[in-house]
C-alpha cells in the first residue's frame, strides 16, 4: 500500500474527530457557558446532561460527544457535583441497553467486534472476584465508551448488579472529577481562542 493510501485512510479514519473538535471550539468561541445557561436555566442543564450521556451510552463507542457539554455547563456555574451525578446516570441508563444486547448473545455484533467482546468476556468469566474491581477502575479513568465491558458482560452472564454498580461508580467519580476539572480548564481553553 502506498504511502498517499495510508495517509488518506487515516484521514478518514481521523475527520470526524477533526470536525468534532472544529464545531466544538467553534462552539466555545461564540457561546459562552454563562449565555448556554441564561438560555436553557440551571435546572434545565441537569436534564441535558442526562440525556446527552444518556446518548452517549446508547451509541457503542461514543458517537455522541457528552464530554463537551459536560464541560460546558460546568463553566457555568452549574454545581459540579450534580453535573457529574446527572451524567454519570445518564451512561449508565444508556450502558444498561448495551448490556442487554451483550445478554441476548450480542446477535447484533460484528465478527472482529464479536472477538474483542467474547476475549473481555472470557476474563470476566475467569476472574470473577476481581471483575467488579475492574468495571469500578475502568469506569474511574477511562474517557472510552463502558461498551467493551457491558456488552461482554452481558455475554458472560455476569450478573447486571455486579457490573453496573461498579461501573456506575467508577463514572461517577470519573464525571465529577471532569466537570470539577473543566473549572479550571476553562480560562487556558478561552486563552487559546
Amino acid at each position: 500500500m502506498s504511502t498517499q493510501k495510508i495517509i488518506l485512510k487515516y484521514l478518514k479514519a481521523f475527520f470526524p474527530l477533526i470536525v468534532l473538535l472544529f464545531i466544538t471550539f467553534i462552539f466555545y468561541y461564540y457561546f459562552t457557558p454563562t449565555v448556554v445557561i441564561d438560555y436553557i436555566g440551571i435546572k434545565n442543564a441537569y436534564i441535558l446532561m442526562y440525556v446527552f450521556a444518556l446518548l452517549g451510552g446508547l451509541t457503542t463507542f461514543n458517537t455522541i460527544p457528552y464530554y463537551s457539554v459536560l464541560l460546558i455547563l460546568a463553566n457555568s456555574g452549574v454545581d459540579p457535583g450534580f453535573l457529574g451525578l446527572a451524567s454519570a446516570l445518564g451512561v449508565m441508563t444508556g450502558d444498561s441497553f448495551s448490556y442487554y444486547v451483550g445478554r441476548q448473545g450480542g446477535s447484533v455484533l460484528s465478527g472482529s467486534a464479536k472477538k474483542l467482546f467474547e476475549y473481555v468476556s472470557k476474563v470476566a468469566t475467569n476472574y470473577p472476584k476481581a471483575f467488579p474491581f475492574f468495571c469500578f477502575l475502568y469506569g474511574s479513568v477511562s474517557p472510552f465508551s463502558n461498551d467493551v465491558i457491558t456488552l461482554s458482560a452481558g455475554l458472560a452472564r455476569i450478573p447486571f448488579y455486579k457490573v453496573m454498580i461498579p461501573l456506575a461508580l467508577g463514572n461517577l467519580i470519573f464525571n465529577v472529577t471532569l466537570a470539577n476539572l473543566a473549572i479550571y480548564a476553562y480560562p487556558l481553553v478561552e486563552s487559546m481562542l
